[in-house]
């Protein structure tokens, strides 16, 4: 069967691709080894006539090894009773002629099969795939040959090809594979198409395009300007530390316990502390300059969720930038797990200019790294912060207390707490659809037993439609301070996909989740992981389900272990130290495994 160029005569085994798939933004490639048998080994011509499905290995003309493997381009000798190569043997690579390869990720399956994986948005310096037409390659003993297609696949390739729009659909990113023109190498073709919008023919309109491109354009030079004559006026900023956010109103979460355990450990003799809080309805043009000023003073920026002006500014190289991320890892899809979706971000904005980000697990590292577009050892374990104060006995003693005297109508009954996350793209048009709401069969159900507490995202404005005759059971919750202080008096949590679970678990208590629209929310937002499988607490999808659970005289909690096996490293209450010793004194362990089963020291 194979036809093998005379400079590949020991040549015993060749690679084979039998199965193309996509995870998100990850591709995953399985690759066999396959044995070439002696009677197969001919030169060309020397094949009997009619013989069909000659396969050709091509030498890698221009092929430069991955930096630090070592290479020899041409035979791989390898006694025929042992046709796997060892572990310390194989290698692959992503390639191109004359420059340096790119070596790949993989995980061996047996003793003849792996799997390589590569981020297509993420693969190199926080880049994509840069446009090329690229071969794979494997290192089998000393030598590399491309590999192959399983011609069985052949016309599948377009179906495993991908083109990922964003940007108002104006931006794609394409990931096309296909055959080489002469040999069944397995090509990957990767290219980055801009298309502008479509000039209107109407002069009103293209007028009013033009005046905001100008004024965007007047107010970004205006941001830079300040930020920059506030750098140079701050050359000596590194014991400066600015809290920020742009989605939240004041100090809370993440941010507020970094700062205020600083505060306990007299810290604030050592740094400086600026902040800037502004939300969407809050930001002008005079608390945007404010932020560029404070920016330019820090050496440390902390920040807890999307960050705008980061990819306005010229940041990289002037502060450490940390992103103290308020969730845990969702089942949802967010950042660059939704790249190509509605909503895509670009394939540069802010996320790509974190120094560091943080995360409750080792287990969530990968998963951190997809969602914002960086490098995994930029993930950095530590713990979510605002769990301290969650997990202090005292604290949870005062929020039961000031929970109490604000709804004396739960006094002595059980509490229930439903607090879904939001529906629409963001801030801007949050809601939340009530009509799978039967609030008369819930005050039903609830008795005189039973209270019903409703806390929306902070991103819905509009408040739960409860009936005023039905308050005394149906609650709105939504005036206590705190979230998390409002979980210590709830004895069931309703949520949906929000990342309120994770600090939920830690009270081992039972959660229901419903998603009355959990194929519709799967199929447009995407899930990182099964839904209905990873969910710490019962899955109901009707209403009418839910009111008969809540019936129950008790409900299970049995998968919150292993929930909280997964999603924390520390369930204790000093998840702040380890970010400020580790993070702000550069006391990073040297050993942070920067991938699955290595450790890797971290640079900082």
């Amino acid at each position: 069967m194979p036809l093998l160029p005379p400079h590949s005569d020991n040549v015993h085994t060749t690679f084979v691709a039998t199965s193309i798939t996509w995870e998100r933004v990850n591709l995953h490639i399985t690759i066999e080894e396959r044995p070439i048998d002696e009677d197969d080994r001919r030169a060309p011509g020397s094949r009997p006539s009619g013989t069909d499905d000659i396969l050709i290995i091509d030498p890698l003309e221009g092929f430069i090894p991955p930096e630090g493997l070592p290479v020899h381009v041409g035979n791989c000798e390898k006694p025929t009773d042992d046709p796997a190569p060892s572990d310390h043997q194989t290698s692959f690579a992503l390639w191109r002629p004359n420059e340096n390869a790119h070596a790949l990720e993989w995980t061996q399956l047996d003793d003849h099969r792996w799997m390589i994986s590569l981020n297509v948005t993420n693969f190199e310096n926080r880049k994509q795939v840069v446009n090329g037409t690229w071969r794979f390659a494997v290192r089998c003993c000393s030598a590399w040959q491309n590999v192959i297609l399983d011609l069985s696949l052949t016309d599948d390739l377009d179906d495993k090809s991908r083109v990922f729009l964003h940007a108002g659909n104006n931006r794609a990113y394409t990931v096309a594979f296909s055959l080489a023109e002469t040999t069944p190498d397995l090509i990957m073709r990767t290219y980055y198409f801009t298309g502008g919008r479509k000039k209107s023919d109407n002069p009103l309109v293209w007028a009013t395009r033009a005046i905001r491109r100008t004024w965007k354009k007047t107010k970004r030079s205006a941001l830079i300007a300040a930020y920059e004559a506030s750098l140079a006026a701050h050359p000596h900023r590194n014991n400066t530390i600015l809290f920020a956010s742009e989605a939240r109103p004041s100090l809370q979460g993440n941010l507020r316990a970094i700062r205020d355990r600083m505060l306990e450990r007299g810290l604030d003799h050592r740094f400086t502390f600026l902040y800037s809080f502004r939300t969407e309805a809050m930001s002008d043009k005079k608390s945007a300059l404010k932020l560029a000023w404070l920016m330019g003073q820090a050496g440390t920026i902390i920040i807890d969720d999307y960050f705008v002006l980061l990819d306005s500014f010229p940041v990289d190289g002037n502060h450490t930038i940390i992103q103290a991320w308020h969730a845990g890892s969702g089942f949802k899809d967010v950042g660059y797990s939704r790249f190509g979706k509605s909503g895509s971000p670009n394939l540069h904005n802010a996320h790509r200019h974190y120094s560091y980000a943080i995360c409750g697990a080792e287990a969530l590292r990968d998963t951190y790294a997809e969602v914002f577009g960086i490098e995994r050892a930029a993930v950095i374990p530590t713990g979510l912060p605002r769990i301290d104060a969650f997990l202090n006995p005292k604290h949870s003693a005062r929020a039961r207390k000031e929970f109490a005297s604000q709804f004396p109508l739960a006094a002595n009954k059980r509490v229930i707490l439903f607090a879904p996350t939001f529906r629409g793209r963001g801030m801007s048009d949050a809601y939340y659809d009530w009509n799978s709401f039967d609030f008369q069969a819930l005050y039903d159900v609830l008795g005189t037993e039973s209270v019903f507490l409703i806390r929306q995202h902070h991103f819905v404005i509009d408040p739960a439609p409860i009936p005023e005759e039905l308050s005394d059971r149906i609650i709105d919750a939504s005036s206590f301070a705190d979230t998390n202080d409002l979980l210590h008096s709830v004895d069931v949590m309703i949520t949906d996909y929000s990342s309120i679970m994770y600090e939920y678990s830690l009270l081992h208590r039972p959660m229901i989740f419903f998603a009355p629209d959990l194929d519709m929310y799967s199929a447009t937002r995407g899930m990182h992981r099964d839904y209905r499988g990873t969910a710490p607490g019962q899955v109901v999808t009707d209403f009418d389900t839910l009111l008969e659970v809540l019936s129950r005289p008790t409900l299970d909690v049995g998968k919150t272990e292993e929930f909280i096996t997964h999603n924390f490293d520390h369930a204790d209450t000093h998840n702040s130290d380890r970010f400020i010793d580790w993070l702000l004194l550069g006391r990073l362990p040297l050993t942070i495994s920067a991938a699955p089963g290595e450790q890797t020291p971290i640079v900082r």
